[in-house]
């Protein structure tokens, strides 16, 4: 009997957007993603169990991603969630900088 598995299998769950930054990787000036990256066992190229789990910030420009250390992880959700949502309701300037300002207080 053949039985067929790899380890290191990644599947991506973007969180939502982060802010313009140069990325390290294409050395160009684009926005981020927030992104959950899980790494799995596969059995005939089906994820079977999850065996690494990391938070990473993506360039949408050439996809280049850096590893999100743990104490950084909550301010960025909290900011990832603010700017969604500014997007997903065509916020104006003054509303972003407003909601940016009252997370920083909290």
């Amino acid at each position: 009997m053949i039985f067929f598995f790899s380890i290191g299998d990644r599947r991506h769950n973007d969180h939502g957007p982060l802010d313009e930054e140069l990325c390290p990787f294409c050395n160009e000036s684009h926005f981020r993603v927030l992104s959950l990256v899980r790494y799995w066992v596969t059995v005939f190229f089906i994820p079977i169990l999850p065996y690494r789990t990391i938070w990473v910030s993506r360039c949408t420009y050439c996809s280049g991603e850096t590893e999100i250390e743990e104490g950084e992880l909550p301010h960025l959700k909290s900011r990832s969630d603010i700017l969604q949502k500014a997007v997903d309701e065509d916020w104006s300037e003054e509303q972003l900088e407003d909601a940016l300002n009252q997370s920083r207080h909290l």
